[in-house]
């Protein structure tokens, strides 16, 4: 009988021991869902330091005449059998010698080409330096705004219209900012509260020139001209700004900066 009552009371003392340890400090069985929580941040923690760092920001070039460009395709980087047919400014991006974008933090030396990512070449690939230098931003912003409203040029003037050499003063304005990614609204008054003001003699190239009581727009190229659709008979036309003794200047807007 001794024996009996010896084992119930080391029986009894285990099974507490047992509660006891089981138990958190607060009483209640919570132990699983804590243990679940623990395994979801450490595979959290791993997540985020498996995620990749982004890509390098577009940069800006200056890419000379006759640089053969290339394509990316299942095989690697390969000529396109194609070469640019003049000069030009355009964003893009640096790429490793697979065509893979650079992220921020790897070795700049690694970069092989440049992928441009403005303009008509926009998806080809370039090799890095080879008739391509690095070029400052605000300057070559500038540079691809009014050389293609320059190349508008003899186009004709349609109200309301947004077509590339066939389109209204703001639609003008509006296309030649979508080049470099700044999209403005179809309207000669929202662009008129675009960017920031300033007076008509400090204008810069990429400048605009809002008009008449806000009824007309024009684009500042620089060296004293400007480019505008006029109207349905002069149509678009570059012109000096000596020109505008025969308009209300309103304001003058500088986006790129």
């Amino acid at each position: 009988m001794y024996n009996i009552m010896n084992i119930l009371r080391c029986a009894a003392s285990l099974a507490a021991v047992f509660i006891i340890a089981a138990a958190p400090v607060g009483g209640s069985f919570t132990a699983s869902a804590d243990s679940t929580h623990t395994e979801s941040s450490a595979v959290q923690s791993i997540s985020k330091k498996k995620k990749k760092a982004p890509v390098v920001s577009d940069r800006y070039y200056r890419v000379s005449k006759n640089v053969k460009l290339f394509k990316k395709t299942s095989k690697g980087i390969k000529s396109a059998k194609l070469r640019t047919d003049k000069p030009f400014f355009v964003s893009g991006k640096p790429a490793k010698a697979n065509g893979n974008l650079l992220r921020k933090g790897q070795d700049e030396d690694t970069a092989a080409y440049i992928k441009l990512t403005g303009g008509i070449y926009a998806g080809y690939y370039i090799p890095e330096y080879a008739g391509c230098e690095w070029e400052d931003e605000i300057y070559a912003k500038q540079r691809i705004v009014t050389e293609y409203g320059r190349s508008m040029n003899g186009g004709s003037y349609s109200y309301g219209a947004a077509g590339y050499r066939c389109t209204d003063c703001s639609g003008l304005t509006m296309q030649c900012y979508e080049q470099i990614g700044y999209y403005m609204a179809h309207s000669t008054v929202s662009q008129s509260h675009e960017g920031k003001g300033v007076k008509l003699r400090d204008a810069e190239p990429g400048d605009i020139i809002v008009l008449n009581y806000c009824s007309h727009v024009a684009l500042y190229l620089g060296g004293g001209k400007m480019v505008h659709a006029m109207n349905s008979y002069d149509g678009i036309k570059v012109e000096p700004i000596s020109q505008l003794k025969y308009y209300h200047v309103d304001t003058v807007r500088r986006i790129i900066r």
